[in-house]
């Protein structure tokens, strides 16, 4: 909806909420955390009063989770077997998307 231009639309909210309550799901934990940390980047962005904290907080989750929780192997790659993912070129792809997601990397955020 954000995308859409739809920034006050009353669906954001509760999809907000099902992305809090599904961060750890393990059902395409990676394809989902790229969508997700998009959103979650997005609603910060056209909510003032509530964006920035929910934005804070789930990539502090995001940091801790990828980062310092020991995900991340010696070699820099990220690479679970306790997901059903498609190997470790993936997975650190997106690891690295996701955590780059506030620095405006992908073109579709520049301007």
């Amino acid at each position: 909806m954000i995308l859409a231009g739809e920034y006050n639309d009353k669906e954001i909210p509760p999809a907000i909420d099902y992305l809090k309550r599904n961060f750890e799901s393990p059902v395409h934990f990676f394809y989902g955390h790229y969508y997700a940390s998009h959103a979650m980047h997005s609603y910060a962005g056209v909510n003032p009063k509530e964006g920035p904290r929910e934005w804070a907080e789930w990539y502090g989750k995001l940091v801790n989770y990828f980062v310092k929780s020991g995900m991340q192997g010696s070699d820099g790659s990220w690479s679970t077997t306790n997901r059903r993912e498609v190997g470790p070129v993936y997975q650190t792809s997106i690891a690295v998307i996701v955590l780059s997601v506030p620095a405006h990397y992908l073109p579709i955020f520049q301007r």
